[in-house]
């Protein structure tokens, strides 16, 4: 259960709760998708509600069908409409984590699946830092961009980020951050703090059978992973009209041996 509904010292279930919603109450969790992929983004929404009911949600617009829209109108905490880019809207992920009317916002791609309480999550944001977890199944090892943590707007980081991202010339947010730290590696050092691997365990270290039991989020990238997530949605689907042996997210027994 979500660590808002855990008791105090005081055994006190109802203060604690209190407590926990207004500490989340100037935070959120934003995705975004097309009308490719806005078959995963109820998957998404209900994982997060299921594992953080008090957390808001943001959901962008990238050019999602009508009903779909209509969906994450009647659904998000916040709806931001569709922002075209000449290339691919992925660019524009950075800039909806510094215009978030939100105090702390955490950018978590839709093809991420979260399994735990994250509220924890924004700890690693602050008025000088953003979080961001590292992608260890790349060599060399880079930073992730699946999931970006930033607090007010996030810093100079976050901004040249997202004017990089914006231009379109490198092939997605995380070349272009990559490619910044390259050119200007004192930001690593002063604008970054590094979020333990649990907030975007990736689905490359499953596959080579590295996994944690205290795991946040999975992050089921490429298409190997949206056929995990296919699967994952129609034993969910199955199991709301039936009786169905769920598969809990167990890799080796989602993916074709």
């Amino acid at each position: 259960m979500p660590s808002g509904e855990e008791k105090d010292s005081l055994g006190s279930t109802q203060y604690f709760k209190k407590n926990y919603m207004i500490a989340l109450k100037n935070k959120t969790v934003i995705t975004a998708v097309d009308e490719k992929y806005e078959w995963m983004l109820e998957w998404w929404y209900d994982n997060v509600r299921y594992n953080n009911p008090d957390l808001s949600i943001t959901i962008a617009d990238w050019g999602m069908s009508a009903k779909m829209v209509e969906w994450a109108m009647a659904n998000a905490d916040t709806y931001i409409p569709l922002k075209r880019h000449d290339k691919h809207p992925w660019f524009h992920t950075v800039q909806l984590v510094i215009d978030s009317e939100y105090e702390y916002a955490a950018w978590i791609d839709a093809d991420c699946e979260i399994v735990g309480d994250i509220s924890r999550l924004f700890d690693y944001a602050d008025d000088e830092k953003i979080g961001l977890t590292w992608d260890i199944c790349r060599i060399p090892e880079c930073f992730a961009s699946g999931v970006i943590v930033a607090k007010n707007g996030g810093n100079d980081l976050l901004r040249d980020w997202s004017n990089l991202c914006v231009a379109g010339t490198e092939r997605g947010p995380q070349e272009a951050l990559n490619k910044l730290l390259r050119e200007e590696p004192d930001y690593e050092i002063g604008y970054i703090k590094i979020m333990p691997g649990d907030y975007q365990w990736l689905r490359k270290s499953l596959e080579s059978g590295h996994d944690n039991p205290t795991k946040k989020i999975i992050h089921w990238t490429g298409p190997l992973g949206n056929d995990i997530i296919r699967k994952k949605i129609a034993v969910r689907e199955g199991e709301r009209e039936g009786p169905v042996a769920y598969l809990k997210g167990n890799l080796t027994d989602l993916v074709e041996q």
